[in-house]
């Protein structure tokens, strides 16, 4: 934990105050922040390579020099409060076991939580994730009780591109929906009124995907 400000506590932006000053701290240090994910760093010192990884207040630092580690590792103990829990053991569903030659990355302990809440732990693998012979209706069968326990397994994606249409300049939004690693559900359309900057425009998408998840396919 980090002494920040108490005039931040309890505020939207504590979290994001937060890794502004984590990040700062490492940046002074001579990490480089990834253009693609914001939470990863890394420093580079000719064949020495030190990457870390945040999420909320979990770090996870690997790299090929034990000394870079230690020192990084001394670094943000100056800096901060931290807890150091030893070898990565269990992270964001991933569980990661090691041997002599190799490290093996599992979620069998996720997995096997999701059939649990589902209510699936007996039940035996199936090649398809549904019934193909089984024809859904709004008007037949029982409502679930708790649809959040399978939205949990559904995956969505959106974008707007405001290059697309260089006729009328009008942001092209598109969303596309998985049930694991298998596409059920994509949309791309062009908008029909015209956005003022490229954030509303990504939240019309937004929009649009959260509206295709909340509601059935018709």
């Amino acid at each position: 934990m980090c002494r920040l400000p108490k005039s931040i506590y309890d505020l939207k932006q504590t979290s994001r105050q937060w890794f502004s000053k984590f990040s700062n701290a490492l940046t002074l240090y001579g990490f480089h922040q990834s253009k693609c994910y914001y939470s990863q760093l890394t420093k580079r010192s000719g064949n020495s390579l030190v990457a870390l990884l945040v999420y909320v207040d979990d770090i996870v630092i690997t790299g090929c020099d034990h000394q870079a580690i230690e020192s990084l590792k001394t670094f943000l103990h100056t800096q901060f409060k931290l807890k150091d829990p030893g070898q990565l053991k269990y992270f964001l569903g991933l569980e990661i076991t090691r041997s002599q030659k190799s490290i093996f990355l599992s979620q069998h302990h996720y997995s096997f939580q999701l059939l649990e809440d589902a209510g699936f732990l007996a039940c035996k693998p199936a090649a398809l994730p549904i019934d193909p012979k089984v024809c859904l209706s709004l008007f037949e069968g029982e409502l679930l009780a708790d649809a959040s326990l399978h939205r949990r397994l559904l995956r969505a994606f959106a974008d707007a591109d405001g290059r697309s249409c260089l006729d009328s300049r009008k942001f092209v939004t598109g969303f596309c929906v998985f049930l694991g690693y298998s596409l059920v559900s994509w949309k791309a359309k062009k908008q029909t009124t015209l956005s003022r900057s490229s954030a509303e425009a990504k939240y019309r998408a937004l929009a649009s995907t959260v509206s295709e998840l909340n509601f059935p396919i018709v």
